[in-house]
């Protein structure tokens, strides 16, 4: 019996392969630098303005929610995970399917603001940790971010919540925001001047 050849087709088929895979949320600090979290990657890359790329944090394709300096961290982003640079100038990211907020500094210093790790993408309900039990964080699918007048952030979580998070990670809901409930899954807001805008596209 002739077994026949197994055909495996190549990643790029055609043209150069990409630079971003599953680019989603992006900041530009004071000095123009461009910082992209790529989801598909499991990257946070740093642009320079003359165009010279590199990693700030993560490892490629690796998933995990490991604190550490550069290559040495990890993340679960997805396509819903957002970022914003605060007054010090570091990175603020929603790391989404670990339930948590990640603080990035301007050398690559990853750490755990807020949150409880557990897997929660792909789950409707409640999320779970690596080993599949049931645990019950302080977000649930964090998405959208913005940064407050006060130097709070505010995290749009999966459950419609507008959770308030302050830099030394206390974490509290945000009561006149209770008509969130109505939005669709698709949401942003932009924080200025103690005002907060939602805009929302149903699905």
């Amino acid at each position: 019996m002739v077994t026949p050849p197994v055909k495996v087709l190549p990643t790029v088929l055609a043209g150069a392969p990409s630079l971003l895979q599953t680019p989603g949320g992006m900041a530009v600090d004071r000095a123009g630098n461009t910082f992209v979290l790529d989801a598909g990657r499991q990257l946070i890359l740093k642009i320079t303005p003359d165009g010279t790329v590199s990693t700030l944090a993560g490892a490629e394709l690796v998933f995990g929610s490991q604190d550490g300096v550069g290559a040495g961290a990890s993340f679960r982003f997805s396509h819903e995970s957002r970022m914003l640079i605060d007054a010090a100038g570091n990175l603020l990211v929603t790391d989404t399917c670990n339930n948590t907020i990640r603080r990035i500094t301007p050398a690559g210093a990853v750490s755990t603001v807020a949150g409880q790790t557990g897997y929660s993408c792909g789950l409707r309900d409640n999320p779970l940790t690596p080993d599949r039990q049931p645990v019950r964080g302080l977000f649930h699918r964090p998405a959208a971010i913005a940064l407050d007048t006060n130097g709070d952030y505010l995290v749009l979580s999966g459950i419609r919540a507008l959770q308030r998070v302050t830099p030394a990670g206390k974490v509290s809901t945000v009561d006149w925001a209770s008509s969130l409930s109505d939005l669709g899954s698709r949401s942003e807001k932009i924080a200025g001047r103690g005002q907060i805008m939602t805009i929302s596209q149903r699905q």
